[in-house]
């Protein structure tokens, strides 16, 4: 969706709605002038704040009906945007390559085309989870966290080095907590299933007192073994609300 389209669509959804450019502005954890910008086309904004804006709206950005072929497009672009390969492109690529390609292998190979009710069954079960991580983690039951990734996870978390194993994922989930930051939201965008593997991609913001001060998206690796579903990879960004 180009600029002039984004801020149509924005402006429409949210008259139909009966929201103010300040109420959806709360909504969303964003300023008034970053809808009113956004509205009248002055700003091209980030993918992370266009996904606020829209969940707000209740507005599917994705279809649902898409194919394989156009989700594996979009989690390649989603990669570009999120890590900005356009500076430090080797290293990054260095980092990134192997697990994204054996992400987009794993599910060319696979036949498995999940029906629409069987999308929408993942999606409700995904949107508990992440209620639960965020009251988990705002009351400190950061094992009950830990206990969502398999003992070999690994993960790259924003601003962070990578992280290997269950019990360095506790210690960074905790040192996160005791720094005074919650979880606001996480919010599962889209999901890519096959029969063993998912992987989900959303937005997530944390809060210090009643202020959103951090936010980004994320990726999630889901791999279904030993009869349980449980994380095996994850990586996720950071950047500001509003920008």
């Amino acid at each position: 969706m180009n600029q002039p389209e984004l801020g149509k669509k924005v402006l429409q959804l949210r008259t139909e709605r009966g929201l103010t450019q300040g109420d959806l502005a709360l909504k969303c954890g964003v300023t008034s002038r970053t809808i009113q910008r956004i509205e009248s086309n002055e700003v091209q904004p980030r993918t992370y704040t266009v996904r606020l804006i829209f969940s707000a709206l209740d507005y599917e950005v994705y279809n649902s009906t898409s194919k394989l072929k156009k989700q594996l497009e979009q989690l390649f672009f989603l990669l570009i945007d999120l890590f900005n390969l356009k500076t430090n492109t080797m290293k990054k690529l260095m980092i990134l390559s192997t697990p994204a390609l054996l992400i987009a292998g794993l599910l060319l190979l696979s036949s498995y085309t999940a029906s629409a009710q069987a999308k929408k069954s993942f999606h409700d079960d995904f949107e508990d989870a992440n209620e639960k991580i965020v009251r988990w983690f705002n009351k400190g039951a950061i094992d009950s966290i830990a206990n969502l990734y398999f003992e070999d996870a690994c993960i790259l978390p924003a601003g962070a080095d990578k992280l290997q194993g269950k019990e360095d994922i506790t210690t960074y989930y905790s040192v996160l907590y005791h720094q005074g930051l919650r979880f606001d939201k996480i919010i599962s965008d889209e999901l890519i299933i096959t029969k063993k593997l998912i992987v989900d991609r959303g937005i997530w913001t944390m809060k210090m007192g009643d202020e959103v001060i951090l936010g980004g998206n994320y990726i999630s690796q889901w791999h279904y073994k030993d009869g349980k579903w449980a994380i095996e990879n994850e990586i996720s960004n950071y950047f500001p609300p509003g920008q």
